[in-house]
C-alpha cells in the first residue's frame, strides 16, 4: 500500500477533474489521502520554489512538470481521477517522491544544493 497525504495551502492553482462523475472541488477534499496513486506527469517543466516540513526554513528552486494525471483510491474506498496543474500538481509530485525516498533537495541543481548544505547540516546538529 502506498499512501500520499496532502494538505497544501489554499489557492491550489488550476485543478480540474471528477469525483464519482461530478466536478471535483479539490478544496473540499483537503486533507487528501491518495492510495496506490498512478501519477503521470505532462506539460512543460516549470522551476519554482519548494520547501518541506522535513527541512524547516529551507527552500530551493525545483524543476517539475507542470501537470499531473492521477488515478487513486481515496479513504472512503472510491476511486478518484483528475488532472491538476499548479500547486496541487507540485504537491502530489513532491509527496510521491517521498514514497521513493527522494527529497526536494535531491532535485535541486548541484549549485543550489551546495548553497543549501550549511543549512541542512545545521538542522542535523543535536
Amino acid at each position: 500500500l502506498q499512501a500520499i497525504a496532502l494538505e497544501p495551502p489554499a489557492n491550489l492553482g488550476n485543478a480540474a477533474g471528477e469525483l464519482n462523475g461530478q466536478p471535483a472541488d479539490f478544496e473540499s477534499l483537503m486533507p487528501m489521502v491518495l492510495l496506490n496513486a498512478e501519477v503521470k506527469t505532462f506539460g512543460k517543466t516549470v522551476t519554482e520554489g519548494e520547501g518541506c516540513l522535513s527541512f524547516p526554513e529551507v527552500a530551493a528552486d525545483v524543476a517539475r512538470p507542470l501537470s499531473v494525471r492521477v488515478k487513486a483510491q481515496i479513504l472512503d474506498g472510491s476511486t478518484i481521477q483528475f488532472e491538476a496543474d499548479g500547486l496541487l500538481s507540485r504537491a502530489i509530485q513532491h509527496e510521491l517522491d517521498h514514497t521513493k525516498g527522494i527529497l526536494f533537495i535531491d532535485r535541486a541543481t548541484p549549485e543550489t544544493r551546495a548553497e543549501l548544505d550549511p543549512s541542512i547540516r545545521h538542522l542535523a546538529r543535536p
